[in-house]
């Protein structure tokens, strides 16, 4: 299941189905009709950015159930995780909940002109990151490969929305089945 955290345009979020759907073999999404506020606690005022691990933690006590499905939350917040200045987006595999953030996805955020477009194919190739995560996957070493670590957006684009053949097989070998809904 796709879950806006705070709003979200409902078109990216249809458009993001149809990508994982065609990007992921054999999987089915799901756009959730709710959406979930993040928490307070999660805002740090001094660096204006919300902590990941405890949007996570909010995903997962409201729609977590990793023997059911998977649940993916997207948003615009920007998100931070311990040690890190930033991050595009974390997964939690035990509970079956991943998030991806837009915010540091957008062209305007480094001073460009806006890209839809691009907003898109980056947004996918980080979803299709987190859910690798979700299926087991670890970072992987390969550049062109989706599970290779970002640091920097344009390490996100320098990478494609799949997944090498390695990382491919492990996922088609996974015990699990790609259902988000």
């Amino acid at each position: 299941m796709l879950l806006p955290i705070g709003t979200f345009p409902h078109e990216q979020l249809s458009g993001l189905a149809k990508g994982i759907e065609r990007t992921i073999y054999n999987s089915k999404v799901a756009i959730s009709r709710e959406t979930l506020s993040p928490p307070e606690r999660a805002f740090d005022p001094i660096r204006k950015q919300y902590l990941a691990s405890d949007v996570l933690r909010n995903i997962a006590k409201a729609y977590g159930d990793p023997f059911k499905h998977l649940c993916l939350g997207v948003t615009k917040l920007d998100l931070y995780a311990p040690g890190l200045n930033f991050i595009f987006g974390e997964a939690d595999r035990i509970e079956g909940v991943a998030i991806v953030s837009s915010h540091r996805l957008k062209a305007s955020f480094y001073g460009d002109p806006e890209n839809e477009d691009l907003l898109k194919e980056r947004l996918l190739k980080e979803a299709v990151h987190e859910i690798g995560h979700l299926l087991g996957l670890s970072h992987c070493k390969n550049p062109s490969c989706v599970m290779r670590f970002s640091n920097w957006i344009g390490e996100v684009d320098s990478k494609s929305a799949y997944y090498c053949s390695s990382c491919n097989k492990k996922v088609k070998t996974s015990s699990r089945d790609l259902v988000l809904f």
